[in-house]
């Protein structure tokens, strides 16, 4: 890859990243992914628990997290069980990270 290239490759990475850190930006869905990573699934009701938030208010930070990617979402029964998902934000973060190291000026 040439420099052009990385540079243009770089710039619609970055673009593709604009959603996620969009979302990351906000407490309670830190929080939200935080609490996922120290378990395999928890449900909507104990996510609302611990960190204070309605359920409803806990469903809307579900989806946009759901909407970049970062969880997965299984319903059983009334409940929904919530998993981290990481693949797809990992993977921008990771390429940006290999442009950087390998194309940019790092002081």
């Amino acid at each position: 890859m040439t420099k052009e290239e990385a540079n243009s490759r770089f710039l619609e990475v970055l673009h593709e990243g604009i959603p996620f850190f969009q979302i990351v930006s906000d407490t309670y869905r830190q929080q939200i992914v935080v609490m996922l990573s120290e378990v395999d699934e928890m449900n909507v009701s104990a996510i609302s628990q611990r960190i204070n938030l309605s359920r409803t208010a806990v469903s809307h930070h579900l989806k946009l997290l759901r909407q970049v990617g970062l969880i997965s979402t299984e319903k059983r029964g009334k409940e929904i069980f919530c998993h981290l998902t990481i693949a797809k934000p990992l993977k921008i973060l990771k390429e940006m990270t290999f442009i950087i190291e390998n194309y940019c000026v790092v002081r």
